[in-house]
């Protein structure tokens, strides 16, 4: 977009929140009532057949011991914090439409990680491949959106952004081995889903090293399932359909060894692709895990 002196511009403004500790100001401290919130529904979580850093690193914040009681109070504020964001981007959204930028504007809203907030008795991000960590918003405006409030369920990533930015911005996109502009999808193009770099990927693929203490594992996320490969914990397979929660781990269920199979395949071919030192190791733990 062009600002008041006729040239393009590029705002990134970030947000530290929504982060705890949640400390904002009135109205939003107070405004939603813990006793309103209800209960995560995997709160549940008993770590039964999960990996045993799951249940350290709650024991290292300890905020469950007082049940979803206390969570409720912590969840409020999270929740104040949301709305307050949600209030200073919309002054921002509003000085466009004052400037008269509104129609030649790309917006994007997004952030970097998720936090579990409860669900699974755990908060912020971790040791962990949960949906409530890794499955993130967007949310784009862009004035020659064919469908305004339309929904694209194609599998992307952060990366993809900064092609998309330079493709916007006229210039040819860089991309690397794992990302492609998807500005086809944003502008909600007929047939954008499966072609193109991004648009193809049937599945996505997480690294994640250390978040209080090392831990590190990778996975792959499918349409259907999630599965999780570490070198020192029990591995983790969830059926997203059936499970949508991710209670109950199938790594060793007979009934799956069918996907866990397919997946340990995909694993490896992202790992081939993006040449992830932790293939080496993967491979020699494959046939038992």
């Amino acid at each position: 977009p062009e600002g008041d002196q006729g040239q393009p511009f590029f705002i990134w403004t970030n947000f530290w929140g929504p982060h705890t500790p949640c400390l904002l100001p009135k109205p939003y401290y107070s405004m939603y009532d813990p006793a309103d919130i209800p209960e995560e529904p995997s709160f549940c979580e008993t770590w039964a057949n999960k990996p045993h850093v799951h249940e350290l690193y709650e024991r290292y914040w300890g905020l469950s011991s007082g049940g979803w009681e206390g969570w409720r109070q912590i969840l409020a504020r999270y929740w104040g914090y949301v709305t307050m964001i949600d209030d200073l981007v919309g002054r921002m959204l509003d000085e466009l439409e004052a400037l008269g930028l509104a129609e030649n504007t790309l917006v994007i809203f997004t952030t970097d990680h998720g936090d579990q907030m409860g669900a699974h008795r755990l908060i912020e991000k971790g040791p962990f491949a949960y949906e409530e960590t890794w499955r993130l918003p967007m949310i784009a405006a862009h004035p020659d959106v064919e469908t305004p409030g339309s929904v694209c369920d194609d599998f992307v990533y952060l990366h993809d952004l900064f092609p998309t930015f330079q493709e916007v911005a006229g210039r040819a996109p860089h991309t690397e081995e794992d990302s492609a502009s998807i500005l086809d999808q944003i502008l909600g193009k007929d047939g954008a889903s499966g072609g193109g770099a991004s648009r193809g990927r049937g599945s996505v693929y997480g690294a994640f090293a250390s978040q209080i203490f090392p831990s590190p594992f990778r996975f792959v996320r499918t349409r259907t399932h999630t599965l999780v490969y570490n070198r020192v914990e029990i591995g983790e397979l969830y059926d997203l359909v059936n499970d949508p929660h991710e209670l109950h781990n199938l790594i060793d269920a007979p009934a799956a060894q069918g996907i866990k199979a397919e997946l340990l395949d995909q694993m490896r071919a992202h790992m081939v692709r993006l040449d992830d030192p932790a293939l080496r190791f993967f491979d020699g733990i494959r046939a038992v895990y």
